[in-house]
């Protein structure tokens, strides 16, 4: 397996809830944090849309040296039970994984 050894970078994956594939989909840091402030007249987001955040995933997981995550359908129902199908997806990206790091300063460098 291909291994990881840089530090976790303290990045975020802001997604339009809307959207499918991906669209609408950002990678936030605390180098650009401040175009995302609703604020800003740069932020690409819109009043009228929902978004999700999450803290990116570090190291990610990889299959092939690619980025990959697993889909699987499930149904909760009212009362608890749980009902998972019994199929699952394995997505995995197109390109390799890489770390691009934009100055020889940049210790966390930017993940793709």
């Amino acid at each position: 397996g291909t291994s990881i050894s840089l530090p976790r970078p303290n990045l975020w994956v802001v997604k339009d809830a809307t959207a499918n594939g991906a669209g609408g989909v950002w990678v936030v840091g605390q180098e650009n944090a401040v175009k995302f402030l609703s604020s800003s007249p740069s932020t690409p987001l819109y009043d009228q849309h929902k978004y999700v955040a999450q803290q990116y995933v570090w190291p990610p997981i990889l299959f092939d040296g690619r980025k990959c995550h697993v889909r699987v359908y499930a149904t909760i129902t009212y009362d608890g039970r749980a009902f998972v199908h019994e199929r699952a997806f394995l997505h995995v990206a197109n390109e390799p994984f890489t770390v691009l790091q934009t100055s020889s300063d940049n210790k966390e460098g930017t993940p793709t």
